[in-house]
């Protein structure tokens, strides 16, 4: 340990001299540091960050004097560059992340901060201190962080150039390659110098290996910067042919020029064919054009522009192509896939869509013939997303094993949620039981991710309460979501809205039925719902928002539970979660329970809350009053409250009015109210009733 760094572990020096400027001088050992003892023991920070080449210490230096400075503006000298320039020389040369951090912390936080003046110079030469160490990494990282401080030096392409050309004696392919990549990202833009550096590099590490790259090297050079704004300019070809020509390969030299030639041409027919393309015809212009023979990248261009809007269009363009004589090509198959399994349908209709294009692809380029445009494991991924969207998996089990024959030989992974979600999902359904499925969720429900898991639980409720309900419903769900959590897995919402959504469904089928056997499942779903209550309070790992309450507000309500529901409700309006969905599931269930004083007690929070209530808070209320004997309250609210509250009534609400009044026998009384109220809406309702008889009867 050197002097410096001993000097700042002493008692009373830059460890509690910091921690006291930090307190605005706190007392240390119950006295408090005179000005002379303070000017000391910042002399030995000062002096650590001038001399010292251990890199701990300086870091630790560092902190000391920031605080001091922060602290005591006033007490010490103004910091200076000369402050810094062994600090960052020498962090510039270590290999640990932690002294990279400090060192862009410093230039780009501190030091401006401070106005202390570094210039392209600086950077450049700490950027050639990490190089020359072998720190690439460390060198985007200090580049990247610049660009993204306050302060950013490299303003322009012309300066970022310049910083290139300070660093180009030891800097390489690799590395440039690495920085254009990470810079792009932050929305850095280039112009030809750039990638004449970019391009000159790569002569330079070939010449070092003792090969010259091939014109397929350098195509895929260039696509592989056309994200980061490649510039097809003739001054890039000529680099490529000077290059050829300082090696005496004439003819590679004209192979060359041409092809970058042509991928010019290329990019502007694909630029033309984006903002332009709409059908099969301009895609064959291009050839005139441009003198480009179109490919499937262009007709992809065409593709993607329809499928924003017209997915039979895309699919229409596709056939054409293919009628041209074209094998399937994953350019094309691909985004139809993705848009079928967007574009939603009847799931077995639109998996065996998927399958259509799938499969002639699959056949044209087998796995033996290792063909760039076959199928990949993300369109694999797109087809077992449709397979689990099927209701009935036995009916494709087949099917699914075919297409997972298909990618391994292909060599892709098949130890992959979607597969093993429809694995067990299968054997759920083939046995009708998840605890007859349990050996094969247990074998493969390591593989699952949380869209997986979802998967699973979704089929287990539908399983689950399409039976009896005699097995341990809570309990079991609640393994499942157990096992996400030991896979340290994402758990939101959806794990208990599948769950709530499924008791309140089969609560609205029980409703009306008195039979002893809904009576007892009244009973299992009333203890289940509670259960789930007490679950999702507990679980530390979801905070509750308001949709997810009100999942829990509508099983309570549609389970007669009005004395649980009303206590979540005081919950959610105490905690502010709460929304108009949750004011018109309570207002529904005060109307059912005949608790028509809570519910005015809840529109006079809400409305000194300043909520503004919508149509279906409205209508909802219409519906409880009436159902409380209060029909002619109800009349002077449609007609009169609402239209001053800037809410206007609809032909659901006249039909609301008119079905309680048809039951209370004074229907031409209510009828005459309306229409002279509400004239416009009732003309409306008139229509739709002849329309649709229904609604008369409603």
């Amino acid at each position: 340990m050197n002097v410096a760094y001993r000097a700042i572990r002493r008692p009373i020096g830059t460890r509690s001299f910091a921690r006291i400027l930090v307190h605005n001088n706190a007392r240390y050992s119950g006295l408090r540091l005179s000005s002379s003892q303070a000017n000391v023991a910042f002399d030995d920070v000062l002096h650590t960050l001038k001399h010292s080449q251990d890199a701990a210490a300086l870091r630790e230096s560092y902190a000391n004097y920031k605080n001091a400075i922060r602290s005591e503006t006033s007490s010490f000298r103004t910091p200076q560059k000369a402050d810094f320039e062994n600090i960052l020389r020498t962090l510039s040369k270590s290999e640990l992340k932690e002294d990279t951090q400090c060192l862009i912390d410093i230039i780009t936080q501190q030091l401006p901060s401070w106005r202390i003046n570094f210039g392209l110079e600086d950077y450049a030469s700490l950027c050639v201190n990490l190089l020359q160490n072998n720190l690439e990494k460390a060198a985007v990282e200090l580049v990247v962080g610049l660009i993204q401080s306050p302060y950013n030096p490299f303003a322009s392409a012309e300066i970022f150039n310049q910083f290139l050309l300070k660093i180009n004696s030891v800097s390489h392919f690799s590395f440039l390659q690495q920085l254009l990549n990470g810079v792009a990202e932050l929305g850095m833009t280039f112009d030809v110098t750039t990638f004449e550096l970019l391009f000159t590099a790569k002569w330079d590490a070939a010449s070092q290996k003792g090969v010259v790259p091939t014109p397929d090297e350098w195509s895929q050079l260039i696509k592989d910067n056309i994200r980061n704004g490649v510039l097809h300019h003739p001054r890039l070809g000529r680099v490529l042919e000077q290059g050829y020509i300082d090696r005496g390969l004439a003819e590679e030299a004209k192979n060359i020029v041409e092809l970058h030639s042509y991928m010019l041409r290329d990019t502007d027919a694909r630029n033309w064919l984006q903002s332009n393309g709409r059908t099969a015809v301009d895609v064959e212009a291009v050839k005139h054009r441009f003198g480009v023979e179109p490919g499937p990248a262009h007709w992809n261009c065409v593709l993607r522009n329809l499928l924003r809007s017209d997915l039979e269009s895309g699919l229409k363009l596709y056939q054409e192509f293919l009628d041209r004589g074209n094998p399937p090509n994953i350019r094309l198959v691909q985004p139809l896939v993705q848009s079928l399994w967007k574009a939603g349908g009847v799931p077995d209709e639109v998996l065996l869509k998927a399958i259509g294009l799938y499969q002639p692809l699959n056949d044209t380029c087998p796995p033996s013939a290792n063909l760039p445009h076959g199928p990949t494991s993300y369109l694999y991924m797109l087809l077992f997303r449709l397979f689990l969207r099927c209701p009935d998996t036995q009916v494709h089990q087949t099917l699914f094993r075919s297409i997972v024959d298909d990618m391994g030989s292909r060599g892709l992974a098949t130890d992959i949620s979607p597969i093993a979600t429809f694995r067990i999902i299968n054997e759920m359904q083939r046995t009708g039981s998840f605890t007859r499925a349990l050996p094969v969720y247990r074998e493969l429900r390591h593989q699952l991710n949380e869209s997986g898991f979802v998967y699973i639980l979704k089929e287990y409720c539908r399983i689950t309460f399409q039976g009896d309900l005699e097995v341990p419903l809570i309990t079991q769900y609640f393994s499942i979501i157990n096992d996400m959590r030991m896979q340290k897995l994402n758990i939101d919402r959806v794990v208990y809205t599948n769950i709530l959504s499924s008791i309140s469904q089969l609560a609205r089928q029980i409703f009306h039925d008195n039979t002893q056997r809904s009576k007892q499942i009244h009973t299992r779903l009333v203890a289940t719902t509670r259960r789930v209550h007490d679950f999702l309070t507990l679980d530390a790992s979801i905070s509750p928002d308001a949709p997810l309450w009100n999942c829990l507000l509508d099983a309570y309500q549609r389970l007669g539970c009005f004395g649980d529901c009303y206590r979540v409700w005081e919950m959610m309006h105490l905690t502010g979660r709460y929304d108009n969905v949750t004011i018109t599931i309570m207002l529904d269930a005060c109307g059912y329970a005949g608790q028509l004083q809570q519910a005015q007690r809840i529109l006079t929070k809400v409305m000194r809350d300043r909520r503004r209530l919508d149509i279906k808070n409205f209508n909802t209320w219409l519906e409880c009053l009436c159902r409380n004997s209060k029909l002619r309250t109800a009349v002077l609210v449609a007609c009169n409250d609402m239209p001053k509250l800037g809410v206007t009534p609809t032909v659901d609400t006249i039909s609301i009015l008119t079905k309680f009044a048809r039951k209370d026998g004074c229907l031409p009384d209510v009828s005459s109210k309306l229409e002279i109220a509400l004239p416009q809406v009732w003309k409306e309702f008139c229509s739709s009733t002849q329309s649709n008889p229904n609604l008369q009867n409603s």
